[in-house]
């Protein structure tokens, strides 16, 4: 049986979305066991489904470590006390991305020989049914040249285990494509995984979504940037598009 504790606190649009999204993973996989964290009061709809644990707290969006450790009440402290209490599988959270990346680290640690956590997301590509996978998109500001070429192992093996990947091919995101391209700490990156046989060098932001990479790694500076930039000219060009097919019934 898997096990899965979810933080039904802190997201943008309350505990609603995620109380239906727990009721309709759980109609689709009968192999899971959910324990939801949150207001007892406004999981009553749960009640039968999964296991109910009440914190009624919310920590802060703008919340550091040392707020998040002494909100003893809140969901997510109490979601993750759950997770290292009973070694649960997963950890899911839609609160403040801050917060649980910090108590995540303090009470859960980083896995063996594993400098910094990483945030990872998958992004769509031209090519139907493949993504790329892009890390770090936030979690540090700074990084260090190690810490990116463990960044690219981490990325490559869930590019593997999620995806399927049977060789994932792993660049650098940079300002250019030359091996002399890049930030001092990408350059000096890329002379540590210039060996690596799933290295592939330096790829530049407009092509990341081209298909031609399973993995891009990059500190979690740039990556954030491009994180954020990606949504913007994805809503910028849906907003263009509603407006173009409003202009008539054509």
């Amino acid at each position: 049986m898997i096990n899965i504790i979810v933080d039904t606190l802190g997201s943008d649009a309350g505990s609603a979305p995620i109380i239906e999204a727990i009721k309709t993973f759980l109609l689709n996989n009968k192999d899971v066991n959910i324990v939801a964290v949150g207001n007892k009061d406004e999981l009553s709809s749960l009640e039968g489904l999964c296991e109910i644990v009440h914190a009624p707290d919310v920590v802060p969006m703008e919340a550091g470590p040392l707020q998040v450790m002494r909100a003893k009440n809140s969901s997510m402290y109490v979601a993750t006390a759950l997770m290292k209490e009973r070694h649960a599988d997963a950890l899911v959270s839609a609160g403040s991305t801050g917060g649980f990346l910090s108590i995540s680290t303090l009470m859960l640690k980083t896995a063996p020989n594993v400098k910094r956590a990483a945030l990872v997301s998958p992004f769509p590509t031209k090519i139907k049914g493949k993504k790329v996978v892009v890390l770090d998109i936030g979690a540090n500001t700074e990084n260090s040249p190690e810490e990116l070429v463990q960044f690219a192992l981490m990325g490559e093996l869930y590019s593997k285990i999620v995806f399927g990947v049977k060789q994932p091919k792993v660049y650098l995101l940079s300002n250019g494509t030359e091996e002399g391209k890049g930030s001092p700490v990408g350059k000096q990156a890329y002379k540590l995984l210039q060996d690596k046989p799933y290295f592939k060098g330096n790829m530049e932001a407009r092509y990341v979504l081209n298909g031609e990479a399973d993995v891009i790694v990059a500190d979690g500076y740039s990556g954030n940037i491009f994180l954020k930039c990606a949504e913007g000219v994805a809503k910028t060009m849906g907003n263009m598009f509603k407006e173009t097919f409003k202009k008539n019934l054509w």
